[in-house]
């Protein structure tokens, strides 16, 4: 039976020791390039790892990581993260053009897997849904109330939207919203039977005015499409509920019947 061999495992090897001794002669520029080749095949390395690989030298990492920093002192941590801010500050600044788009595709990698991987688990829920299952307990699918309030046009958003989304960071201002006139203002007030059933159902109101008043120059082509094309704005026309005399109905005051129809 053929002896095992030893592993070499805590061992300095002849390799490590010739290493060793060619890192110890650098020069600053030698160290300096070498490091650089370093980070580039590093770069190109994890630019082509599958989410799976990505996922399974993270929880490497993190496993060795834990390892060592469970046993640092105070003083050890403070001179780590030191030694690291001033590292990445000395390594980016010596980047040049193309390292430094290959170290931001490969940071805006990361970040895609990591949000894929974070919603593999939710993949085709809408085409399986369980009323068995609690949705309202999924902190992915919470995404929280509409409380935050815009500093420029005090606009309502949800927390993680985009910036200056609602008024261009102040650069749209609309005029102030004035009291509405009767008997609109009465239906408003929420202090009737004929208020409270207004609304009650006012949703219902705005969607109809909404999706019966959808006006746009069309650009025709000949024969029927299927689809159509639009030149220039698409708005909502919220005009009088009947023609004026002598035109014909249009938009949403088809849906509108006088006393005498």
């Amino acid at each position: 039976m053929p002896m095992r061999k030893r592993g070499r495992l805590s061992r300095k090897t002849v390799k490590s020791k010739a290493v060793k001794h060619t890192r110890a002669a650098e020069v600053p520029d030698e160290k300096r390039a070498r490091l650089q080749a370093d980070q580039v095949r590093h770069s190109l390395a994890r630019a082509a790892e599958t989410p799976e690989q990505y996922q399974v030298r993270l929880q490497s990492q993190q496993v060795r990581q834990n390892a060592s920093r469970a046993t640092e002192t105070p003083e050890k941590r403070q001179s780590r993260l030191h030694e690291d801010q001033v590292r990445h500050r000395v390594v980016r600044a010596a980047e040049t053009p193309i390292q430094h788009m290959v170290r931001l595709l490969c940071l805006r990698k990361q970040r895609n897997v990591a949000i894929t991987l974070k919603w593999k688990a939710q993949m085709h829920d809408g085409f399986m849904y369980s009323p068995r299952y609690d949705y309202e307990s999924n902190n992915l699918l919470d995404i929280g109330r509409i409380s935050n309030v815009c500093l420029k046009c005090s606009a309502l958003k949800w927390k993680g939207g985009t910036p200056g989304m609602c008024c261009s960071s102040g650069k749209v201002k609309l005029p102030p919203i004035l009291k509405p006139r009767k008997p609109l203002c009465s239906l408003l007030k929420d202090e009737t039977a004929q208020s409270k059933d207004f609304v009650k159902h006012i949703k219902l109101f705005n969607n109809m005015f909404a999706m019966t008043s959808f006006k746009s120059n069309v650009v025709l082509n000949n024969g029927w499409t299927l689809t159509f094309k639009v030149q220039g704005q698409v708005y909502h026309l919220a005009g009088s509920l009947h023609p004026a005399n002598a035109e014909v109905s249009k938009y949403l005051q088809i849906y509108f019947l006088g006393e005498d129809e």
